[in-house]
């Protein structure tokens, strides 16, 4: 299980509102994080002695998603003898099937793994503002064009994001707290905002717009856990679910969430692989998976799974589908077993 030695307390401001999806592309000010602890994307596995595998699943011969679709029209139209042909008249405008062309271009077609490593002890990256969190482990992925993944797949994995979990107090403890309390979310938000800008939604002091939540609004004598929504997703140059698009415009995207009923959250960094990744296992049938829902999802009736404590604090611990097994991890480990 990760463990992390680090240090911290201080305080926080509320966020009104009771449930909020934010999202949205690149803002001016977001300048993307090139990794994380010192570790840059694109860094071989090899390369970050001491990592032990925690979870990895694969999703290999995915079909991608099309992105753009061109048509070359050959348009229904009266020809000289009157027959109906390619050209102009009353039928003009109207495709042709028979002769007319269809070219769709899929992104993030192939194979796809992803294995998630931790250090028994790591360093909090933002110790320095107060933050405290409870885990931290490094995304790193490999893909291939074709139905199957490259080998040895231990040696072809790069480093293609970041997860953090963190813990702030719940809707219950900001009940016993008086107004002006800043809670661990809160100087997250605030660390977070002053390295890569507001995402969009957001508000250091005062309202947030609410996205399907109808109530009135708190009153200014209202308690810590009055003014805090119960779940919350802000993504820095994030995606919309219904987008066309496979990747947002930045080299790397920040999403981070949080319950504040069971008073857990998420960071999570993720490069364009991790994109490629959750998309084809959303495709393949996992429809529930956790990168595709912390990415693309925001839905209110959809929020991620919750977990029992002896799950170490992160939801991947318990996925929709059987983990893989023994041998299949193996595969990802630093070293070959002997």
């Amino acid at each position: 299980m990760p463990r992390l030695i680090s240090t911290c307390t201080r305080r926080l401001a509320p966020i009104a509102a009771a449930a909020l999806f934010a999202t949205g592309t690149a803002q001016a000010d977001f300048t993307p994080p090139y990794g994380l602890n010192g570790h840059m994307w694109g860094e071989r596995l090899e390369a970050f002695p001491g990592l032990r595998v925690w979870h990895a699943n694969t999703a290999e011969n995915s079909p991608g998603k099309v992105t753009s679709l061109h048509v070359n029209c050959q348009q229904l139209g009266a020809g000289p003898s009157g027959s109906m042909g390619p050209g102009s008249g009353s039928l003009q405008g109207i495709c042709a099937n028979d002769i007319s062309t269809f070219t769709q271009s899929p992104e993030g077609t192939g194979s796809f793994a992803l294995g998630e490593y931790y250090q028994d002890v790591d360093a909090n990256p933002w110790g320095d503002s107060g933050v405290q969190v409870t885990t931290i482990s490094y995304l790193y992925c490999a893909n291939s064009q074709g139905p199957y993944l490259p080998t040895p797949l231990r040696n072809n994995l790069q480093l293609c994001g970041t997860r953090v979990i963190f813990t702030s107090d719940t809707l219950a403890a900001l009940d016993k707290q008086p107004a002006g309390y800043r809670s661990n979310f809160d100087l997250l938000m605030r660390r977070l905002t002053r390295d890569y800008g507001q995402p969009p939604g957001y508000e250091v002091y005062g309202k947030v717009t609410v996205q399907g939540v109808d109530e009135p609004p708190s009153a200014p004598t209202s308690t810590p856990a009055e003014t805090k929504p119960k779940y919350v997703v802000y993504r820095w140059c994030g995606l919309l679910e219904a987008s066309r698009e496979l990747h947002p415009p930045c080299k790397a995207s920040i999403v981070v969430e949080f319950d504040s009923v069971h008073g857990v959250g998420t960071v999570l960094y993720a490069t364009p692989r991790v994109y490629d990744f959750a998309y084809a296992r959303y495709v393949m049938g996992d429809q529930q998976n956790d990168f595709y829902t912390l990415l693309f999802s925001r839905h209110l009736d959809r929020p991620l799974p919750r977990i029992k404590p002896p799950c170490t604090g992160t939801r991947i611990c318990s996925p929709v589908r059987a983990g893989l097994s023994t041998q299949d991890l193996n595969e990802f480990a630093q070293t070959a077993a002997r």
